[in-house]
């Protein structure tokens, strides 16, 4: 009986232990798993890598996203040329002529020339321009005949520039009546030089007075007649627009007191007893009251240097613009005079 309880005691103390061994872990195992990253330090599952070469930063690493995008400085607009001159200097004008006169002769007499060609390119001579006006003659005698064709200006003493402006004229005038085409290598000049005297001047006044900029196209056949027009509105539209400003100028002067009459005489006193001066014509006045009285004339006025007394006949004030004026009387006024015509 003793033996069988001892079985069962045992048998029970068996069946409460297995089942705890059973749930516990088993014990760990002392040889890492080399798969195990936890298990194994990280030294030990990679060696270090040094790259041998520098890695180039991505595009955009390390910048700041929210920097201002700095956009390529624009090339600075050419600046524009320098209108050209309406005309040219004199010499330019002469040597020019001096070329296309050769063209000319070449062209309409082939080698020869007429007798008396002196055919002359010094340009620092001082016959220069008399060479070029002589076989300009000769060349329009031998083309056209003794009578020069219509407009020709022939020689008229006068400026160094005239003369070169008149050569120039004349040739292409020349030109012209001959009805033949200007050669390609033509000079030309200027073509306001084809036109008038009395363009070239107005033309010229108004370039260097005004405003006035030359919009005739210079290509065109009819560029004198273009320019005429044009530079005699702009010259009618600017005269018209000063002297409106004249007249409006005028008016005003015109509404503003001053003295108009000669030996008009400036007082002290209200009685016209003391003399202060002789007021010059065209002094300007300020009004400040009038003499009382239906018979009154005097005015009290002001300006530079004086408060005077003066017979409102003499100034420009019309007798409702004194009537209109208050009265003097019981004003304190303080009458002086201390400009250059005081006496």
């Amino acid at each position: 009986m003793r033996r069988n309880a001892i079985h069962l005691i045992f048998a029970l103390i068996l069946l409460g232990i297995l089942p705890v061994a059973i749930a516990q872990d088993p014990p760990p195992d002392p040889t890492p798993d080399p798969f195990d990253v936890e298990a194994v330090p990280p030294e030990d599952v990679f060696e270090e890598f040094t790259p041998d070469f520098e890695i180039p930063p991505a595009e955009g690493e390390g910048e700041d996203d929210f920097a201002p995008e700095v956009l390529p400085e624009e090339p600075p607009a050419p600046e524009e040329p320098p209108p050209l001159p309406i005309i040219p200097n004199t010499l330019q004008i002469l040597i020019e002529a001096r070329i296309d006169l050769e063209t000319l002769a070449a062209t309409t007499l082939g080698a020869s020339r007429p007798a008396g060609w002196s055919g002359s390119t010094d340009s620092i001579a001082p016959d220069f321009a008399v060479t070029i006006r002589v076989d300009l003659e000769i060349l329009a005698r031998s083309l056209v005949g003794e009578t020069p064709p219509t407009g020709w200006f022939g020689v008229v003493p006068s400026s160094p520039y005239a003369i070169a402006r008149d050569i120039r004229h004349d040739l292409e005038l020349l030109v012209d009546a001959l009805e033949i085409e200007r050669p390609p290598n033509w000079a030309g000049t200027s073509p306001l030089l084809r036109c008038d005297r009395a363009t070239q001047a107005l033309i010229l006044l108004l370039d260097d007075t005004t405003d006035f900029t030359l919009q005739a196209d210079r290509t065109a056949p009819d560029f004198c007649s273009q320019a005429t027009r044009e530079a005699a509105t702009f010259a009618e539209r600017r005269v018209d627009s000063e002297m409106q400003s004249m007249v409006a100028a005028s008016a005003q002067a015109a509404a503003e007191p001053r003295i108009t009459q000669e030996n008009a005489v400036g007082f002290i006193n209200l009685s016209a007893t003391a003399r202060a001066g002789i007021m010059p014509v065209g002094e300007r006045l300020e009004l400040v009251a009038r003499q009382p009285g239906d018979a009154a004339t005097l005015v009290l006025v002001r300006g530079v240097g004086f408060e005077l007394f003066v017979d409102y006949r003499n100034t420009n004030i019309t007798p409702e613009q004194f009537l209109a004026l208050r009265s003097v009387g019981g004003m304190r006024v303080d009458p002086r005079c201390s400009a250059a015509w005081c006496d």
